[in-house]
């Protein structure tokens, strides 16, 4: 169960590609390498932003996301990174990474260190966080991330029982992102309300044939009043991520040789901008922005070759900005069913080939204030294909360089893109 992935076995040492590997490894160290400024997970913005995704985005992301069988190493990964960065138009990256750190310090004490980061429909503020735990199976810690500036220094607790990297594990977490900012804050601004996250996460295996992973989070609303000019700002968001598999059999590496699965998420915010002294240019603005997916797939094992795994995912976008000036208002729509299939295809000890297909209806549309010119709405029919190699090292790393191709508009152009994942076990 705590082998990390599907058919490993152990590599022969090879000289040319021990160097291939150390060169990709070092490249894709300094390619995920977070940049820009870190923050809490209320990314601290409570301005009103016409995000928005293009028709092929939701199976671009579904394109960059890791393998299912993956998945089932990266749960019991102790000490870890996993990330993936791929195209998703000429001008903007999917960037996904993910750090875990976990040390224990004494008999009864740990030491953690937490880093992600999702920049899907927007380039999202990296979220770190730390904590000192105290206890074995039950447990109670502090927790939160120090910052340069007092105003931003995040503060929580949390109690449990078991630890992330294990089959039975739940958690309940209060953090304080807004803590000393009015103490510490020199001019007039001010939090009502400051932000505040909840968060439960449970996972659980019954008899290593079902298992249950459950991740919501509530962001509480936050209420920040500003007097140059005079305005008051709200935020509030929920997030949920749900996972129900059932394995069937025995296999080296996986839990099982079928698998049949369903993960459900959604990310809901809700943003609120009311000027003491509504104009054309600072106008009173409401925003809804809702990110939801249902992934409903079906995984076996062929020959003891590789991994297959077929699914239907449904894809909703909502980002919709209303206001009394109807010019400032905006509102992006895009829903997708795809249908795909990936397979795992073992070839060597160390190597092996993924292939992709997907195909799905996708229903776009977008309209920007009261200008005709700025809005659109159309269907389409989006066929995407993919080849990518992974080169393995047992209880080492797993990279994935992947290339896609655009099947439904073959004749105007064929590569469409690509992306490049990694997991790396310290």
């Amino acid at each position: 169960m705590n082998a990390p992935g599907y058919g490993y076995r152990a590599p022969r040492r090879r000289k040319a590609i021990a160097a291939l590997r150390a060169i990709a490894l070092s490249g894709l160290v300094v390619l995920f390498w977070p940049s820009g400024h870190a923050a809490a997970q209320f990314n601290g913005d409570f301005a009103i932003e016409p995000h928005f995704l293009e028709d092929e985005n939701f199976l671009d992301w579904k394109a960059y996301q890791n393998p299912t069988s993956w998945r089932y190493a990266w749960y019991t990964t102790r000490n870890g990174f996993s990330g993936t960065v791929g195209s998703l138009s000429q001008k903007r990256f999917l960037f996904a990474q993910e750090i875990k750190l976990d040390v224990d310090v004494g008999r009864y004490g740990t030491f953690s260190y937490f880093q992600s980061e999702d920049s899907f429909i927007r380039p999202d503020p990296i979220f770190q966080q730390v904590e000192f735990r105290l206890g074995e199976r039950i447990y109670g810690s502090i927790l939160g991330f120090p910052a340069h500036d007092k105003r931003l220094i995040e503060v929580g607790f949390a109690v449990g029982y078991g630890r992330r990297y294990e089959w039975e594990y739940v958690r309940y977490s209060h953090l304080d992102q807004g803590r000393y900012y009015n103490e510490k804050n020199p001019d007039d601004n001010r939090y009502q309300q400051t932000p505040t996250l909840d968060r439960i996460e449970l996972r659980r295996f019954f008899n290593e044939r079902v298992f249950v992973q459950v991740d919501i989070k509530w962001e509480r609303k936050a209420r920040f009043e500003e007097f140059d000019p005079e305005m008051q700002r709200r935020y509030e968001g929920l997030e949920a991520d749900i996972t129900v598999d059932w394995w069937r059999g025995e296999t080296q590496g996986l839990p099982g040789e079928r698998l049949i699965g369903a993960t459900w998420s959604i990310d809901r915010e809700k943003r609120k901008q009311r000027p003491a002294l509504p104009s054309a240019d600072l106008p009173d603005q409401r925003q809804s922005l809702e990110l939801s997916q249902l992934d409903i797939y079906f995984g076996t094992v062929l020959a003891e070759t590789g991994f297959l795994t077929l699914g239907y995912l449904d894809s909703r976008f909502r980002n919709r900005v209303r206001s009394s000036f109807e010019e400032a208002g905006f509102r992006n729509d895009l829903d997708t069913s795809q249908g795909y299939a990936v397979w795992e295809h073992d070839r060597k000890e160390w190597l092996s080939w993924i292939f992709t297909l997907q195909s799905g209806l996708a229903d776009f549309s977008i309209r920007e204030g009261t200008d005709e010119n700025k809005a659109e709405s159309k269907e389409s029919l989006q066929i995407k294909a993919g080849v990518g190699v992974v080169l393995t090292e047992a209880d080492h790393y797993r990279l994935f360089i992947n290339t896609t191709w655009d099947f439904d508009l073959i004749t105007i152009r064929q590569w469409d893109g690509g992306n490049v994942q990694i997991h790396l076990y310290f």
